[in-house]
């Protein structure tokens, strides 16, 4: 593989929503972590009357009575800032916005606040992969994203979790559930909403509430919390690639170059269906087998939009950039992507370099794939079949779920796993799969080959 031109892929893969910010070919430091759950960060900037402060065009608010809250961190990176929050008692999720020209506060002196007009970030819960122990989180970072210089953050600690507003799309679109594996009472309509749709009915554009809907995948009902306690902080991006970026740099920075239905796609026997490719100046987006399939682009994220043909087979979305890159006998490459998704076995995101073994192979003039990449069930297995229906070169990574029951000499669930496997080029069948990952418990039948966490 090592001389072959290879495509990288970014692969928003199964899941009903992946955000992806940031793919770069560079060398990248990862955040330190202090407890599992929180990154260091810097001290924020605080801004000036944090507590009540007044709107980025200098109006008064009507904010609700509350606390200082102390001893935020930041960690920027180009066009975002990761906040970490400090513990704040009866806190059960938090929240931060910016306050631009238009928003509303509507706040009262026993401490319950509404905010319209804005992007409320939310941080939720991380679910753990144990049903004996405890099975979720309150994170204590938030992710706002969207900056483009000097910009002050409202930062609030709230005694409930952020209203689920559903599942955002570039278009209101509807899939009838009917699969026989739920029960009948949750074989209910899944709808997919606009930012429009969004912020009309809770004021806001919600970012990853978590608040449970009355039924399941239905938006949460809109509430109005009690602010615990709140502090303003001044952020400001980086405004540039990370350092030593090499030859690609992807912030989906530009909200104009939205994906675009180029054509559709013909099926390809038993490998999927219902096949589409749509397009950017820099981008190919594929997708396979969906019912519901939509890409686009909002501030400085990538979003995918997937549902299931049928709820029944193995859909993807794949995004794949329009240039190749080559390897080396000698040196390394570094792909470095943030990806703000979980994942389960059945649902997950990955990343895989394939590509023709000769030059100009691999995409056409038009930066367009020259042979299909299409995933199907179990492929991320020891016996997965090539994506590439050519046969070229892949290496793939898989970020999973960790595993179902307890593994190793304390019988714990691993809450994560990491899989790599490579097909070896002109094997189009199960028998060209090289397994690359560990045999950490020294038995397959115990649990695959993997890295478990």
């Amino acid at each position: 593989m090592n001389r072959a031109p290879m495509t990288r892929h970014l692969f928003p893969t199964a899941c009903p929503l992946a955000l992806f910010t940031l793919l770069s070919l560079t060398a990248c430091e990862p955040l330190p972590i202090l407890d599992d759950l929180v990154p260091v960060g810097a001290d924020a900037v605080v801004a000036d009357s944090p507590v009540e402060p007044r709107s980025e065009s200098g109006a008064r608010l009507s904010w609700s009575s509350a606390p200082l809250m102390e001893g935020v961190k930041v960690v920027v990176n180009h066009d975002s800032a990761v906040l970490i929050v400090p513990e704040v008692a009866g806190a059960r999720d938090y929240r931060a916005f910016r306050v631009p020209e238009g928003t509303d506060i509507f706040g009262n002196l026993l401490g319950y606040e509404d905010v319209s007009g804005t992007v409320v970030h939310c941080a939720g819960h991380r679910q753990h992969n144990d049903v004996a122990g405890k099975r979720y989180t309150l994170l204590r970072q938030i992710e706002v994203t969207g900056l483009t210089g000097p910009t002050p953050i409202v930062v609030e600690a709230v005694d409930r979790l952020c209203p689920f507003p559903g599942v955002q799309g570039s278009e209101h679109a509807t899939v009838d559930v009917t699969i026989d594996e739920l029960p009948a009472f949750e074989q209910r309509p899944f709808s997919v909403y606009t930012e429009d749709e969004i912020r009309a009915h809770y004021g806001s554009l919600i970012v990853n509430g978590h608040g449970p809907g009355i039924s399941l995948g239905a938006p949460s009902p809109k509430t109005t919390p009690k602010v615990l306690a709140r502090t303003t902080v001044m952020v400001t991006p980086t405004n540039e690639p990370p350092p030593h970026v090499g030859t690609f740099f992807e912030s989906f920075d530009d909200d104009s170059d939205q994906p675009q239905l180029l054509r559709q796609l013909p099926d390809s026997g038993n490998r999927s269906q219902l096949g589409k490719l749509l397009t950017n100046s820099r981008w190919a987006f594929y997708t396979w087998g969906a019912d519901l399939s939509q890409f686009f682009i909002q501030r400085g994220e990538l979003h995918s939009v997937l549902a299931d043909w049928a709820q029944d087979i193995f859909s993807s979305n794949v995004a794949f950039p329009k240039r190749t890159f080559a390897l080396s006998d000698s040196d390394y490459l570094h792909v470095h992507y943030e990806v703000a998704s979980d994942t389960t076995a059945r649902r997950y995101w990955w990343m895989s370099v394939c590509g023709a073994a000769t030059a100009g192979q691999t995409l056409d003039a038009n930066g367009l794939l020259r042979s299909q990449i299409i995933q199907t069930p179990f492929f991320y297995q020891e016996d997965g079949l090539n994506p590439s229906l050519a046969g070229w070169n892949c290496l793939q990574v898989f970020p999973l779920d960790g595993s179902p029951f307890g593994l190793g000499p304390n019988d714990t669930r691993p809450q994560s796993d990491l899989r790599v496997i490579v097909n070896v080029a002109n094997g189009t069948n199960r028998d060209h799969v090289r397994q690359v990952s560990p045999n950490q418990f020294e038995s397959d039948a115990i649990a695959p080959r993997s890295w478990y966490r």
